[in-house]
């Protein structure tokens, strides 16, 4: 985390107003995050883990992270409102799987 904040700092330098979203990710030409510049930068992280051939996009990260909280037993409408899904049914439809496993 150290090394990203460090990355964070030599982008962000001189440009005071993205500083204070304590952003991990930042696209350079719209500012703050777009859906194609965090997988943009997903895509190259990758690459240099070398563990470029496995797809990953910014919405697989949310579903490893919504899956990991039902797992552990995270309570389902702390998980529902976390995500910000609209009701129980998305986290139901989206993480049925994770709950019939019961890990």
């Amino acid at each position: 985390m150290d090394a990203l904040k460090e990355e964070q700092d030599k982008i962000l330098y001189n440009r005071e107003e993205l500083k204070k979203y304590d952003l991990v990710f930042c696209d350079r030409r719209y500012k703050l995050s777009t859906n194609y510049g965090l997988n943009k930068c997903l895509k190259v992280f990758l690459s240099e883990l070398g563990i470029g051939g496995q797809t990953m996009i910014a919405t697989s990260g949310r579903h490893i992270y919504g899956s990991y909280l039902l797992a552990k037993g995270v309570d389902i409408w702390a998980v529902s409102r976390l995500l910000r899904h609209k009701d129980i049914q998305q986290i139901i439809q989206t993480y049925g799987h994770t709950l019939k496993e019961g890990y």
